[in-house]
């Protein structure tokens, strides 16, 4: 059950051990790959992440909401099998992130020359 928040940090109420856990903040998996992270935990709402225009907004969502998603969803016994879990995805999201962010610049870097080489041949 969702608590307050508590440092920036959802706070939920372990219900096994009635004890408060803090989760952490941010999951790099459900960031950089979306809806692969979404259909591998079952999360219908990060498929949405495979459509162009609303991708980004998606993978903001599923950074911020993954950790409480799989904590509600019983996917983890402890934090710390969660965090153990989900270290994979979090490097693979990271990796993909910059990935992609080179090859959008690379994009864009093309779409420059080429539009400079139009120019200078049409002159």
């Amino acid at each position: 059950m969702s608590q307050p928040l508590k440092g920036g940090e959802p706070i939920l109420t372990e219900e096994k051990n009635n004890k408060q856990v803090a989760l952490p903040k941010w999951n790099w998996g459900a960031f950089g790959l979306t809806w692969i992270w979404g259909m591998k935990n079952n999360v219908p709402l990060m498929l949405l992440g495979a459509i162009p225009g609303i991708n980004l907004v998606i993978s903001v969502i599923g950074g911020l909401y993954s950790y409480q998603w799989l904590w509600e969803k019983g996917s983890y016994q402890t934090i710390e099998e969660m965090k153990q879990g989900e270290k994979l995805w979090n490097v693979l999201g990271i990796v993909n992130a910059i990935w992609s962010i080179m090859l959008f610049s690379l994009l864009i870097l093309a779409i420059f020359f080429l539009l400079a080489f139009i120019v200078a041949v049409s002159n």
